[in-house]
Parts: C-alpha cells; structure tokens; sequence
C-alpha cells in the first residue's frame, strides 16, 4: 500500500500540473509536454473513435463479438468465462468498497488481500480474452484514437506550440498514460480537491469555480473538471454531514462516510461487528465471501 505522505506528495504534484494545464514527460535527455485535453475534445476523441470503428467494419473487418462468437464455436472462449469476468470485476467493486469502510488494519487488510485476488483472476482472463479480440475493429479504433490523442498532445516547448513528431510521440506513451491514470486515482485526485491551496479558494468560490482557471465551461481540461467536482462533493459533505473529527483530515474517507444509522428494534446491526464474529470464529481469517455477504 502506498505511504499517506507519498500519496500526498503525488496529490499535491498533480494539483500543481492540472492548474497549469500540462504535465512534463521525460525521454531521456529530452523533455516533452503533455497538454492537458478538454472536455470538448474528449467527446470529440470519443466520435471519432465510433467514426474509425464504423469504417474497420465497412473495410471487412471483424468487430467483437463476431470474433467472439466465433471462438465459442471453435471452443476457444465460453460464456462462462465472459459471465466469470463480469462476475469478477463485481466482486472487486464490492469488496473495495467494503474495504475503504473498515477501520481495523487486520481486516482491511484481508479485503484488500481479496481485491488483489479478484483482480489477478480477472487479469488472466482479460488477457485471454485480448488475444482472441486482437485485431478486431474495435483494436484498430482504439488504436486511432490513441495516436490521434498522443499527436494532438505532445509537445517540445513548454510554450505548447511545437508539436513532437509521431515517432516522439509514440516514445512518451507510456508516461502519458501513467500521468493521465495518476490524475484519474481516487486516492490522488481527492487530496489534490481538498489540498488546503486550492480547496480553500474553491470554497470561495464554489459558486462560480469556473473563475478559478483560465478556461471555462466544455473548454476547461478533462482533469480540471474533475477537480472541481471532487472539491465540490466534498464540501458539500462538510457543509451538510456531521463528519467525525477524525477523519476529517482524510478526503476519500470523508466522501465515503455515511451517518450511523439509529435503530429502535433493539437488533445488532449487520457490517464491521458481524465480520468481527466471522474474524474470531475463523481464528481472525476472512475470505472474499464473509466481506460480500
């Protein structure tokens, strides 16, 4: 698990870069900028993706779930197996979320243990399932779209007016990627929101947020646009929630954290004290079962 003062070091380094708008991608000796995308040409990256699939499968190219259907018959893929993957990554959801409500660091820790487990099922699987659907119209689109977003974002001055070449491009994918899913963490995205330099400005302005950047609207980046919506779902919460103290140093925790609810029946409620009893009745082992039901 990642230390809290790195996630914080990470958060506030991407607070910094989503501000600015771009991100520096190394190469060697040489430095490149990734300019962050908007909302607008997000969506518009999504069009042309269905535009490059609709002419894959004009040009006779296989989508999917033709090829898929096609390995059933050939018995290189089952139902069951597409039914065990979606089975799967609901089990992970689930149990994530179970996990990031439980304070005890032994039983966190065994969901977080169950996670991993799903998820390297889940890994087998996928890429089984990638290697039938390889070169599908789907591959191919995807593959347009990646090198229409990586020529439309990389370049060689800081300025952002020097576009890389395609082969220099191609070179930095794999930081970009790495910058774009660090900017999509929960863990990262929620501390750079409630980072005290920028949350205490968005609160106030949280009216109009949009005065907080150069761009406004459709034309703010993709990650602006999430930072806003962090910082917002998070005040909100501190203004209309009791939030216990002690978390409230803790961003993810606050966006999780869900009044007691009171209970005239005189019953136990069900959640951390069942698994408690599930814990010691097992000699303080749990599997991924005793977390999702």
């Amino acid at each position: 698990m990642v230390k809290t003062n790195d996630i914080l070091k990470k958060a506030e380094q991407a607070l910094l870069e989503i501000i600015r708008g771009y991100s520096i991608l190394r190469n060697g000796n040489e430095e490149f900028y990734f300019r962050h995308y908007s909302v607008l040409e997000d969506l518009e990256l999504e069009e042309s993706y269905r535009n490059f699939l609709q002419s894959a499968i004009k040009s006779g190219i296989k989508d999917e779930k033709t090829i898929l259907a096609e390995a059933v018959k050939k018995k290189r893929w089952s139902v069951q197996k597409e039914e065990e993957m979606k089975s799967l990554q609901w089990e992970m959801d689930k149990l994530s979320e179970v996990a990031k409500k439980i304070e005890d660091p032994t039983q966190k820790q065994s969901a977080l243990l169950s996670v991993e487990d799903k998820k390297k099922q889940l890994v087998v699987l996928d890429k089984e399932r990638r290697e039938i659907c390889s070169y599908s119209a789907e591959y191919f689109a995807e593959m347009k779209k990646v090198k229409a977003l990586l020529s439309s974002c990389v370049y060689k001055d800081r300025g952002l007016k020097i576009q890389a070449s395609e082969k220099e491009s191609a070179a930095c994918a794999q930081q970009f990627f790495e910058r774009i899913s660090e900017f999509n963490n929960l863990d990262v995205i929620a501390n750079a929101a409630y980072n005290t330099h920028f949350f205490d400005l968005f609160s106030l302005n949280y009216r109009q947020p949009y005065v907080l950047f150069k761009q406004r609207g459709v034309e703010l980046t993709i990650f602006q646009k999430t930072l806003l919506s962090y910082s917002n779902a998070i005040l909100n919460r501190l203004k209309n929630i009791s939030i216990p103290e002690k978390i409230l140093k803790d961003p993810v925790k606050i966006l999780n954290y869900k009044e007691p609810e009171h209970k005239d029946d005189g019953q136990t409620t069900h959640g951390i004290e069942d698994l408690k009893r599930k814990s010691a009745a097992k000699g303080g082992k749990l599997d991924a079962d005793d977390f999702l039901t």
